[in-house]
């Protein structure tokens, strides 16, 4: 490998000579976003965002840059917010109607324990079987009453 040699009659550069000009600054700095991506791309990460997806992530499956996602995520913070927001709202009516299903289901097997125990004496060994499995299934609606939702936790972990 060969250097040039420096010419001592020549004068000693300073910053200022060193520096880039303005315009190769900004060629440089808007190189990863040179590429134009469309509005659905945008609305794609957007989404798998808001659902609390990783960049790393969100990069490998769009095929963008992450550097543009880290862009993208910083101009479009507060979208992201809301529709995380919606996310989580949607995702706890799921698990309300969820809920309401399963008190609905064990309230349905409740009544029929109950209605199977009005019709037995307590002359039946197995009656004491029926009264342990009416007070479990009573614990168990106890447990879905009292439980917070999960997204309810979620929210305020985030917070």
């Amino acid at each position: 490998m060969q250097f040039a040699s420096l010419d001592a009659g020549a004068p000693p550069k300073t910053n200022a000579t060193l520096r880039p000009c303005a315009h190769a600054r900004n060629k440089r700095r808007t190189k990863a976003s040179s590429v134009m991506y469309d509005t659905d791309t945008k609305n794609q990460f957007l989404e798998l965002r808001a659902k609390g997806w990783s960049l790393a992530r969100i990069a490998e499956h769009l095929q963008v840059a992450q550097r543009t996602l880290v862009d993208w995520n910083r101009q479009e913070h507060e979208q992201i917010r809301t529709l995380r927001a919606i996310e989580l709202e949607a995702l706890q009516e799921k698990i309300l109607a969820t809920r309401e299903q399963e008190l609905t289901r064990l309230k349905a097997e409740l009544d029929r324990l109950e209605a199977e125990l009005v019709k037995r004496t307590v002359e039946y060994v197995s009656t004491e079987n029926l009264y342990r499995l009416t007070a479990l299934v009573r614990g168990e609606i106890r447990k879905v009453c009292q439980a917070p939702p999960p997204v309810e936790e979620a929210m305020a972990a985030e917070e």
